[in-house]
């Protein structure tokens, strides 16, 4: 149901405009992760924050918040489109629950939002590398940023005011979509 539950069923007839089918149980899906995980990332142009959205719901990010930054270019999203994607990838990947996606905000917002957050990490490049671990956080904002990387003011706000970690994911440079599949998988595995 999108919400965390599943039904099995047996399908009784099959047509080519209708399948009848009886429902035999109701069960909570036990695919999705212990960790709530809210990504916060500038928005991409069209594709790439497209492949975002498929490859994030795939990895279990319960929410994906467009964030609008110094260097970002593009400044709208198409919700309903977003949307139909992370339905697509929630379904294909056995998710129990289809990842929320909120209309784009500021970075002082996403900071706001961000601190009801067990944790929050923020990717930067050159910075100390983040490596897989078990965490006891239940809930966990992780920021990554466009193309080009933050703004050095975005980078100490997050530092001084928003109680970011700031990480990195090694010395290579990544594009922003790929920084969002490892940031995420380094966090929810």
């Amino acid at each position: 149901d999108g919400k965390g539950m599943e039904a099995k069923v047996i399908f009784e007839n099959i047509s080519e405009h209708k399948v009848d089918a009886q429902v035999i149980s109701f069960e909570k899906n036990t695919s999705e992760s212990p960790i709530h995980l809210t990504l916060y990332t500038s928005i991409l142009k069209h594709e790439s924050f497209d492949l975002v959205v498929q490859k994030a719901t795939e990895l279990g990010v319960y929410e994906i918040v467009p964030v609008i930054v110094a260097r970002t270019v593009k400044h709208a999203v198409r919700l309903e489109r977003l949307r139909q994607i992370a339905k697509e990838a929630a379904e294909q990947s056995g998710r129990g629950i289809v990842p929320q996606i909120f209309e784009p905000i500021n970075l002082g917002e996403a900071f706001t939002r961000a601190a009801a957050h067990d944790a929050n990490f923020f990717f930067e490049i050159g910075a100390p590398v983040m490596h897989k671990t078990k965490t006891s956080f239940k809930t966990v904002g992780l920021f990554v940023g466009p193309e080009g990387g933050w703004d050095e003011r975005e980078v100490d706000r997050a530092r001084k005011m928003a109680g970011c970690k700031i990480v990195g994911l090694g010395p290579l440079i990544l594009r922003a979509e790929t920084a969002v599949i490892v940031a995420s998988y380094l966090v929810l595995s």
